[in-house]
């Protein structure tokens, strides 16, 4: 099983109800996975890799270069675990918030947390994910 399918049954055994939770995943570069993908399908479907092009089209209206997972302003009514942030709503006092550092939770320790700021994945990594998930069989 993934680790973002056993992230998401642990939340949703520990959940109280209206907490968010943000797993901590590594991001990918996206040309590194548009190169895996090709390299790997291409010659599945008689092409060479190398005769494949792409165009980088750059960003579009609004688009960031990053993802901003949690804002500076839900760290502070925030914990953490080794794999993920839980983000209480606005009215803390809606959630046991003891409850969750009796499982490990603690204090944040970042002031926002953001995909740029997350340990890239390498084409082999990719690779594994994808085989492992069958996109690629």
């Amino acid at each position: 099983m993934g680790s973002a399918v056993e992230l998401l049954f642990k939340s949703t055994k520990i959940a109280q109800g209206s907490e968010v939770f943000i797993f901590k995943m590594p991001a990918v570069r996206l040309n590194d996975l548009v190169e895996v993908v090709i390299e790997e399908t291409a010659p599945k479907y008689k092409f060479n890799p190398g005769d494949i092009e792409t165009k980088t089209i750059g960003l579009k209206s609004g688009e960031k270069y990053y993802e901003e997972l949690m804002t500076e302003e839900e760290v502070t009514r925030s914990l953490e675990t080794n794999d993920m942030f839980i983000v209480f709503p606005q009215l803390k006092e809606l959630i046991n918030q003891e409850h969750f550092r009796e499982l490990g939770a603690t204090d944040v320790h970042s002031s926002d947390y953001n995909s740029h700021k997350m340990p890239l994945l390498n084409k082999d990594e990719i690779k594994k994910i994808l085989y492992e998930s069958k996109a690629l069989s």
